[in-house]
């Protein structure tokens, strides 16, 4: 009988992208006759879980935990809970970690043993890593449809800069870069707005250029797809992890020189556009699907942890990232607690402030009290809102769910 594989599967959410790389693949092996089990985090809730899920996965066979013999697999991503990954070691299972994310970075993590595999997604999880495993989901309609859609030249009109914050703390910006959004128009995006994805990119192929506070995003990716220049403002990761990243083009438009992104915004201005095609996205899926059909049928040892040695530099990467202060999802839908004071950082942008560094101040200050809230779990953050809802307001000019 042929190894079955037993898939990791958190609850279902379109916004994660790398939760719908879990979920596409399972259905892309099934479609290649491997033999698929999935392993809800939550069995109890496998049915709300999937209701939002591609519908073929309602077909998909479920465990509560993986429980199969020494020749299955159990993939599972960083953040798999412990009981899931004890029940597979307990089995005897082989155990390969598709690593979507740094281990412990955004959150409670578990780290691989020797004698498992370690399967890292790109080079932003691993940048010295010998092969990266990168799975684009299938485009939804709304981004498919954005990449068919040519962008004319203008000739009038300001420059249009949206705004994202993402996961990311909000900072100063480089005196040319606040020139520039202060004599532009500024387009605000969060994590609820805008509420649906064609809505998302109608504004971005009505935007100049993107300044993005969250290195972690997607939304870089789908921005720089359509040849919109994107800046990093809140810089994460080391500069080989772009320069080496599976979609090769990314770096064409993506930057954290300010000067570089100025001329870039003016020459998309200025100048048509036509947007990525589809397969320059999608290059990287065929040698992924490969290399893990090739682990499920015991025919690969590759990335194959064989000693203790190889998980200290997992952990002194995540050490390094957690020193750039970059990333502080405490809040909210995931967002740094500089948010909450979110339309007082648009007028420090669009330069109607009265005083940009109180704003600042004030964003600082309110980025280490959530921190520290969420590190010592000192009370519910809703509480803490609700006690700063005189002095600190959401966005006001675009709506928010949240």
């Amino acid at each position: 009988m042929p190894p079955t594989l037993f898939l990791d599967l958190p609850p279902y959410s379109h916004k994660s992208n790398g939760i719908r790389c879990l979920y596409e693949l399972a259905l892309e092996l099934v479609s290649e006759g491997i033999g698929v089990i999935g392993v809800p985090r939550h069995p109890d809730q496998v049915r709300e879980a999937l209701q939002q899920a591609p519908p073929a996965m309602a077909a998909l066979p479920t465990s509560p935990v993986p429980s199969g013999n020494a020749a299955d697999l159990f993939l599972c991503a960083e953040t798999v809970p412990l009981p899931l990954l004890q029940a597979a070691r307990q089995r005897g299972m082989r155990i390969a970690w598709w690593q979507l994310a740094p281990f412990g970075l955004l959150g409670k993590t578990q780290y691989p043993q020797p004698g498992e595999y370690l399967l890292p997604f790109s080079s932003y999880t691993q940048p010295d890593a010998e092969q990266h495993y990168y799975y684009q989901p299938p485009l939804d309609p709304a981004w498919a449809t954005a990449l068919q859609s040519p962008r004319p030249g203008r000739t009038h009109g300001p420059l249009k800069i949206a705004i994202y914050p993402g996961k990311g703390r909000l900072r100063r910006l480089p005196a040319s870069l606040l020139a520039l959004t202060r004599s532009s128009e500024v387009l605000l995006i969060t994590r609820a707005f805008p509420e649906t994805r064609a809505e998302l990119f109608a504004l971005l192929a009505d935007c100049d250029g993107l300044i993005n506070f969250d290195e972690l995003s997607q939304l870089n990716l789908e921005a720089a797809s359509l040849q919109i220049p994107v800046f990093l403002a809140n810089r994460l990761f080391p500069d080989r992890c772009l320069e080496s990243f599976s979609v090769q083009r990314l770096q064409e438009a993506v930057t954290g020189e300010p000067e570089r992104f100025i001329e870039q915004v003016h020459q998309r201005h200025s100048s048509a556009s036509n947007p990525w095609p589809q397969t320059s996205l999608l290059a990287a899926n065929q040698a992924t699907v490969f290399a893990i059909k090739a682990l499920i049928g015991g025919q690969s040892q590759q990335s194959l942890i064989r000693d203790q040695a190889q998980i200290q530099p997992l952990k002194t990467y995540t050490q390094h990232l957690k020193q750039q202060r970059a990333i502080y999802a405490n809040v909210n839908m995931a967002e740094s607690g500089g948010t909450l004071a979110l339309d007082d950082y648009l007028s420090y942008v669009k330069g109607t402030s009265t005083n940009d560094e109180r704003i600042l101040l004030k964003i600082r200050i309110l980025d280490t009290t959530f921190k520290l809230v969420s590190k010592f779990r000192l009370t519910k953050i809703s509480e803490i809102i609700r006690r700063l809802n005189r002095t600190i307001r959401r966005p006001s000019d675009q709506p928010a769910s949240d």
